[in-house]
């Protein structure tokens, strides 16, 4: 019989003083600072409290730490909104959290067209004339609309489109996703030369956040329940100036409460 809650891990890190901290959380050159990253949310995250909060964690992350005008998000279900800008980097997060809010309150797809996003970002960057080095960044349950024995071979072409203008795809597959997705979706990556997350493994927010923001997740508790609470101390050096916490779940039943 399976038990009725189960709470996947708590992964902790501490934070020194800012001066430690690697080179890509600081400032970016000049050429890094042209370059355009288009963000892609899928409404189908909104079936799911967990996708929808995981997916909030991504996209935060990504926003907090873009370069001023460089961000564009679309949302996509079966068709994909035009790409809404931000020119700064107030503007970026705030429209990041407006985009959200539109994904919280949408009606979630059973499927989501996942070609027709990628034609239209594709579009969008040819329009604008991107440099080499732009990317779309898709946050995405992966779930799949019009799926056939040749979606992997279309994925995979999708992907060598973008790689032959220099631009990648990554990918952050949620927790809901199923394998049969996960393996379909990490393709664009692979193919496009960008990366994938498997936000459904702690490994896979770790890269996330390392790749995003410089942040190295250390892994400190890792805990299965049943129908029980857990509390939990870890230490903090005496020089740290700041610590944060990250709680990743796999069971909607359960729930985290934390303090900084």
């Amino acid at each position: 019989m399976r038990r009725p809650s189960v709470i996947a891990l708590i992964a902790i890190t501490i934070v020194f003083v800012a001066s430690t901290l690697p080179a890509n959380a600081g400032a970016q050159s000049a050429d890094e600072s042209s370059m355009m990253t288009v963000i892609a949310l899928d409404e189908g995250a909104a079936s799911s409290r967990a996708d929808l909060d995981m997916m909030e964690t991504a996209l935060m992350t990504l926003a907090g730490n873009l370069p001023a005008g460089e961000m564009a998000i679309v949302r996509y279900n079966t068709e994909t909104t035009p790409p809404i800008t931000a020119q700064s980097g107030v503007d970026i997060v705030g429209t990041a959290g407006e985009q959200l809010s539109l994904v919280r309150t949408a009606s979630a797809p059973e499927k989501s067209d996942q070609f027709d996003v990628l034609t239209s970002t594709f579009s969008f960057l040819t329009r604008i004339d991107a440099d080499p080095g732009s990317r779309v960044f898709m946050i995405t349950p992966g779930r799949l609309l019009g799926e056939s024995e040749s979606t992997g071979a279309r994925l995979d072409s999708v992907g060598e489109l973008y790689r032959t203008e220099g631009w990648t795809i990554d990918v952050a597959t949620l927790l809901t996703s199923e394998s049969a997705v996960r393996d379909l979706m990490s393709r664009l990556p692979e193919s496009s030369g960008g990366n994938y997350y498997d936000l459904g493994q702690p490994s896979g927010l770790q890269s996330l956040l390392f790749e995003a923001s410089g942040v190295n997740l250390e892994t400190v508790i890792e805990a299965e329940l049943a129908g029980a609470e857990l509390t939990s101390t870890f230490d903090v050096a005496p020089m740290t100036e700041n610590a944060r916490v990250a709680c990743l779940r796999y069971e909607v039943h359960t729930s985290s409460l934390g303090r900084e």
